[in-house]
């Protein structure tokens, strides 16, 4: 035992929010293999256990996807400028915005993305839309507040866009179905949790595309009810548009239970935070 983890054993019990860590599983050490006569030649270490203490890229647990428009010169009064941005060749989504298929990402079936998070735990989502307008008509036009349809159009986006993810290969049988990114837009920047679920084997994949509204005028599935409500720029406007999908994904638990790679603190023991539930004395001046 180091004399920094016997420190923070002492004084766990003792400083609010600190976890009591005399209770979880000794950590595991590299170092802890049988011994070997010096000089040998064979390895002193334990090989590392397969994706026990892995992260993505060995760094980090967050899986960032990004999908950007074109930078669009110029759309002029009457353009539809949701579909532009988000839909169509130029859109970042680069699809129909008619509800048909969406991008597959994170997908187990590409060695490139596999590769990142195969034999790796989703465990939360977070989403951002973000819309970069400016305003292209001459100054003798007069101005126009650019960031309220700025504004507008992210809401839009966060309300037309939606997520899928598969954990088998039965596309119709979706681990998490149609649901729009708004439900994942945090407004501290948290990750939103969700149903655990595993990437193995070459089935789960995730999915971004433009959902269609239910009903038209109150009427279910009537002529116009595959495409989101067009939304038709006021004069000249330069735009572009971004989303960003980001996932949390860590060890599986189950497979790494005594070697687990960390433990998620609750948020009621984290001092300094709304949440905490243990005794704070704030300092005074």
């Amino acid at each position: 035992m180091t004399n920094e983890r016997r420190e923070i054993e002492q004084r766990a019990g003792s400083v609010p929010g600190l976890s009591d860590w005399r209770n979880y599983p000794p950590p595991h050490s590299f170092q802890e293999a049988r011994q070997r006569p010096r000089g040998s030649g064979l390895c002193e270490c334990v090989a590392n256990p397969t994706h026990c203490f892995r992260t993505v890229s060995q760094r980090s647990l967050n899986v960032p996807t990004t999908f950007a428009s074109n930078f669009v010169a110029v759309l002029g009064p009457g353009t539809d400028i949701f579909a532009s941005l988000f839909a169509s060749a130029t859109g970042c989504l680069g699809v129909q915005a008619s509800g048909g298929p969406g991008v597959i990402f994170n997908n187990a079936n590409n060695q490139a993305q596999r590769q990142r998070i195969n034999q790796l735990v989703l465990y939360a989502i977070r989403a951002e839309v973000v819309v970069e307008l400016m305003d292209a008509e001459p100054v003798a036009a007069g101005s126009i507040d650019v960031s309220t349809v700025q504004r507008r159009l992210e809401d839009i986006a966060y309300s037309y866009l939606a997520l899928k993810v598969y954990h088998t290969s039965d596309r119709n049988d979706p681990w998490i179905d149609n649901t729009s990114l708004g439900y994942f837009q945090r407004p501290r920047g948290d990750f939103l949790p969700i149903p655990p679920v595993k990437w193995i084997e070459r089935d789960p994949a995730m999915e971004i595309l433009i959902s269609s509204p239910s009903f038209v005028a109150g009427v279910p599935n009537a002529p116009g009810a595959g495409t989101p409500p067009p939304f038709i720029t006021p004069r000249n406007i330069e735009a572009q548009a971004s989303v960003l999908i980001e996932c949390l994904f860590a060890p599986d638990a189950d497979v790494c239970p005594e070697i687990w790679a960390g433990v998620l603190c609750p948020p009621n023991e984290i001092g300094n935070t709304p949440e905490y539930e243990g005794q704070i004395v704030t300092a005074r001046r």
